[in-house]
């Protein structure tokens, strides 16, 4: 796994490695990270089963009760496929700008 951390927000990219590796490693750190906004880079991968995104909604629910934001990358999954508590977009930008939005409902009390 990759972790690049930029103020408030730490972007976490697979390595070669599969998918439940990435997730095992995630799910084994994620405390150190729980106070930042987390975004997950799954660009390098082109399938995945609801399944195996279904396992991240715990984590999507903990960073909303720390007021944090939780965004997956790919461009590769279907949204019709993901459940509707993911926010997932095609690319990293896209993540950062929908943190910055959530940011600013926070500050609004939205």
């Amino acid at each position: 796994m990759f972790i690049d951390q930029v103020q408030d927000t730490v972007i976490l990219s697979q390595a070669n490695d599969p998918y439940s590796v990435f997730l095992s490693e995630f799910k084994s750190a994620y405390h150190k990270w729980n106070s930042y906004h987390i975004i997950i880079n799954l660009e390098s991968i082109h399938k995945l089963k609801n399944e195996e995104l279904t396992e991240l909604l715990p984590f999507v629910e903990q960073q909303m009760e720390h007021q944090k934001s939780f965004v997956i990358v790919s461009d590769s999954i279907s949204y019709d496929d993901a459940p509707s508590a993911l926010i997932i977009v095609p690319t990293i930008q896209e993540a950062k700008d929908v943190i910055e939005m959530e940011n600013i409902e926070r500050d609004l009390g939205l």
